[in-house]
């Protein structure tokens, strides 16, 4: 056995590459980034599940009355289970291979370490909410009041301890680090030109992403789609591995470290909120609640006015204003993108003495024809409204899953999760290059042994 000074060699751990994505640690990040995805799914399953099993609510209750059982609540529990477990098992199996010469240990149990503690708050962001329904809602059947109000608080309840339990209070110390017997890690290319696209290609490539988004807003008008979305999450996305990949090419740890550090947390942070954000919206666009209204406001002749406006209405459709019963068509308006519009206009100068009635016409997202109707009578150039002076019409429906909603609705909001777990997973291994643990504890041993 020989000697570096009081450090036997034989003790000291075998050189891993950094690069090596098929090491223990890394397969144990794989586990926690499939936990985040079927979480994911679970969450949305449960938005489905909420809103195909919604009672109706009847305005001016003074509180909701829920009797049935509450499937929406099981999925989110089981979200927060899958996503709490497999940060739970990625936690401890990163925390095991610390000093064993994986260079992807500590990054890795960094990263578990963080999921678990979303997964917690999570959890008791869940037991909250739930105490809080109860409070605001009463209930006719005392089996769906246990169903769905007290045992999900116990069961949120008993995630939250065994993840505090098992990851927080009872676990294992951390092992001590032996020290890594690799030699001088040789010279990676023109440092400055490296720290140089280290430092610039994710804020390039975010500034291009940004312009690009603001162009399609000016010349479209219209709010920007998942799909458009997943497009520029992408091209930032690459220019943070980029970035990474060019830090990891400096002999020393430097600035551009930290900062593209920065960028896959903010990246991670930002594309899971849209990632979750769109998959509810993706849900919610299935429970159809499209609505058309017309108010009117008198006057004399000419000068009596009306607004019309529409919500969740057919996508770029046309909707009609008619004055019957001359079938005159008055004004003819256009829905946007998302199936709105709101204009206003001014009643005929030319009205005629009698009952007369404004129709709006359009269409709901199944092409099913929606009407608003608003009543009145002229006489002496006076117009007076029969009843009120708005209609408001809605029609709620849940329509069905198909191919063409997964593809433009559901699968972008999943692409944004899975760029974010790609992030992860390919700039990890750049950042234990870049900042070697191996390579602080050298420095560190020769220093005492007096060779730096």
């Amino acid at each position: 056995m020989s000697y570096l000074g009081m450090i036997p060699v034989d003790h000291c751990t075998p050189y891993v590459d950094p690069m090596n994505t098929k090491s223990r640690a890394m397969g144990a990040l794989r586990i926690v980034l499939l936990g985040l995805l079927a979480g994911w799914v679970l969450y949305v399953l449960g938005i489905y599940f909420a809103f195909s099993s919604s009672d109706p609510i009847t305005y001016g209750d003074s509180a909701a009355v829920s009797d049935s059982i509450d499937l929406a609540t099981y999925f989110f529990l089981a979200a927060v289970a899958v996503f709490g477990i497999a940060a739970l098992y990625g936690k401890q199996k990163a925390q095991s291979l610390i000093g064993s010469g994986d260079p992807h240990a500590w990054p890795v149990y960094y990263h578990a370490f963080a999921a678990l503690i979303i997964s917690t708050a999570l959890g008791v962001i869940a037991v909250v909410s739930i105490f809080m329904s109860l409070l605001m809602t009463e209930f006719t059947d005392v089996t769906a009041r246990l169903v769905n109000t007290y045992l999900p608080i116990v069961l949120f309840s008993a995630l939250v301890v065994t993840f505090l339990l098992r990851g927080f209070v009872f676990r294992r110390a951390l092992p001590a680090i032996p020290v890594a017997t690799t030699p001088e890690p040789a010279k990676r290319g023109d440092s400055t030109r490296a720290s140089a696209l280290a430092y610039s290609i994710p804020i390039v490539c975010a500034t291009i992403a940004a312009i690009t988004a603001g162009l399609i807003y000016d010349f479209t008008g219209t709010s920007l789609t998942v799909w458009l979305w997943v497009v520029i999450f992408a091209f930032v996305g690459a220019g943070i591995i980029a970035g990474t990949y060019f830090g990891s090419q400096l002999p020393e740890r430097s600035g551009a470290y930290g900062l593209n550090f920065a960028w896959v947390i903010a990246f991670t942070v930002v594309g899971s909120a849209m990632a979750f954000g769109y998959g509810a919206a993706s849900v919610d666009y299935l429970h159809q609640s499209s609505g058309m209204s017309i108010e009117a406001y008198p006057d004399q002749g000419a000068d009596s006015s009306f607004d019309a406006s529409g919500q969740q209405l057919d996508p770029r459709s046309q909707v009609t204003l008619v004055l019957e019963p001359e079938g005159k068509t008055l004004d003819t308006f256009t829905t946007d993108v998302d199936g709105w519009f709101y204009e206003t206009g001014e009643f005929p100068a030319d009205l005629s003495a009698g009952e007369h009635t404004l129709t709006l016409t359009g269409s709901s997202r199944d092409g099913s024809e929606l009407k608003a109707s608003l009543p009145f009578t002229v006489e002496d150039s006076q117009v007076t409204l029969a009843e009120t002076n708005s209609n408001y019409v809605e029609m709620s429906k849940t329509l069905p899953v198909t191919l063409g909603w997964a593809l433009e609705r559901a699968l972008p909001a999943l692409l944004l999760l899975l760029l974010v777990a790609t992030v992860i997973h390919t700039t990890l291994p750049l950042r234990a290059r870049a900042g070697t643990t191996r390579e602080g504890e050298q420095t560190s041993v020769r220093r005492e042994l007096g060779e730096v």
